[in-house]
């Protein structure tokens, strides 16, 4: 009878033992990587080359801007926005080589003195959140979205560029968009970003 009894709570031992690995097996092939809030920002971060497109709106207490346009960036050279109206500025660390297809004109200026860039591109956002400040997250609900936003204080001594945030899609690990906000906290600068590609590899043909 002891054996019989040995034997049984064996073969239940082992059951159990294989039905544990099989439901491990089934939770590591299925589980949900938990990011908490930085672990976005560092996917951003080492993003080696995108293309998106891109509605740029600037608002004053008299008028609103909007222009729409192509943004690709590539790590190794540089950002290039050709907007819809015939407009093209590639971008490097030291200058923005600027060419209005329409009139044919085409000069060079230095980035050092273009203010609202570093609004325009992920990365140049991204080194701001890196400065000296302490990072400052919220998340929010829209539809069935969730975004993690990313909140930055600007010290340029612009009234119309006190703040900014960044909103991030938790979903797809990418930009929805930037703005930027003046002393009253008023939207004065939308950076929308639409049809978002992580896989961009025509850099070579259009960052020239």
């Amino acid at each position: 009878m002891g054996k019989s009894i040995i034997k049984k709570l064996s073969i239940i031992s082992v059951i159990i033992v294989g039905a544990l690995i099989v439901i491990m097996c089934y939770l590591i092939k299925n589980r949900t990587i938990i990011m908490n809030e930085e672990d976005y920002l560092t996917k951003l971060k080492e993003l080696n080359k995108y293309s998106t497109d891109i509605t740029m709106t600037f608002k004053n207490d008299r008028i609103t801007d909007i222009y729409k346009g192509k943004l690709v960036f590539s790590r190794e050279k540089g950002y290039m926005l050709e907007l819809d109206n015939g407009r093209k500025m590639i971008f490097n660390s030291d200058e923005i080589k600027v060419k209005d297809s329409i009139v044919g004109d085409e000069y060079v200026r230095k980035s050092e003195n273009d203010k609202i860039h570093k609004f325009i591109f992920l990365e140049e956002y991204i080194k701001l959140l890196y400065t000296d400040q302490k990072l400052n997250f919220t998340v929010q609900q829209e539809n069935e979205t969730e975004y993690l936003i990313l909140h930055l204080k600007i010290n340029e001594g612009n009234d119309n560029m006190k703040t900014a945030s960044l909103w991030v899609d938790k979903g797809k690990v990418e930009p929805k968009k930037i703005v930027v906000y003046n002393k009253d906290n008023k939207e004065t600068i939308v950076i929308e970003y639409r049809n978002f590609d992580k896989n961009y590899n025509d850099e070579d043909t259009v960052l020239q």
